[in-house]
């Protein structure tokens, strides 16, 4: 990885620390939000939280249980992975991992997007004359996948694109496990007008988060002190900053147009 790139350590983090940390600045799983592809939640939804107003608590489901339980394991499945499922079991009974990679803990941040961090699931290390790249796990249900077009979640296009322009990755993947019993590998390759296209706009949503704070704080402060109409004009203020639905059907047509006929193990350019 970059020499430049910054590393924050999650070791020791604590949930509370966690919960300061996501707000200083846009994690690599929001984008998809900010960029109108998240199913559960609105750019504005997002926006209030971040300057403090609307705290949705995290409360861990079984969805969220398994996925962080089963992470160790899905990567080992990727290991053995050569392109189908029948691979991985032939490589597993002759003990012959295919692919390497490792695990950092820690958020990432590159100095030319200091708004944007990412918590990378695993490093790719160099092979097949490839160098490093993103690897996020997902575990989820083929009632989800089948929402979306090549049984992929733009949402999580949006995330691994994020991963691999903070890191100056070429490519990242993607391994999906279904249901339990179904195994997947996609790759992509990375893609400048998508990252810049996510550059450009979480820059913007974050410069209305800066402003959105310091209004927050303002209209706090005049209601403490019985000035109501002062903190009415505020709130005006606050409302104007929230973000419109941006992308949305947009995205999701191009994304679908692109990934359609995606197969995995394909790289797509």
């Amino acid at each position: 990885m970059k020499k430049e790139l910054i590393y924050v350590s999650t070791l020791d983090m604590s949930y509370e620390d966690w919960l300061q940390y996501r707000y200083t600045g846009l994690g690599a799983s929001e984008v998809g939000c900010i960029m109108g592809l998240d199913s559960y939640k609105t750019p504005a939804e997002l926006f209030l939280e971040k300057i403090g107003r609307e705290v949705r608590p995290t409360i861990e489901n079984m969805a969220m249980f398994h996925g962080k339980e089963l992470e160790d394991y899905v990567a080992g499945l990727w290991e053995y992975w050569d392109g189908d499922e029948l691979s991985i079991i032939r490589n597993k009974a002759a003990g012959k991992k295919v692919r390497r990679m490792r695990k950092i803990n820690a958020y990432v941040r590159n100095p030319k997007y200091p708004w944007l961090f990412v918590s990378v699931d695993r490093i790719i290390n160099k092979h097949k004359n490839k160098g490093e790249g993103a690897l996020e796990l997902k575990t989820t249900s083929n009632y989800n996948v089948k929402k979306w077009d090549g049984d992929i979640n733009p949402a999580h296009i949006m995330q691994l694109q994020t991963q691999t322009g903070v890191c100056e990755f070429e490519y990242g993947e993607l391994a999906t496990f279904v249901d339990g019993r179904k195994f997947d590998v996609y790759e992509f390759e990375y893609m400048p007008n998508i990252f810049e296209a996510i550059v450009d706009t979480t820059n913007d949503f974050w410069k209305r988060v800066i402003k959105g704070k310091a209004l927050a704080a303002q209209h706090f402060e005049a209601k403490q002190n019985f000035d109501f109409r002062a903190a009415e004009h505020i709130q005006l203020e606050i409302d104007q900053l929230e973000p419109p639905a941006v992308a949305g059907d947009v995205y999701l047509d191009f994304l679908s147009d692109k990934y359609k006929n995606a197969n995995p193990g394909l790289v797509l350019d």
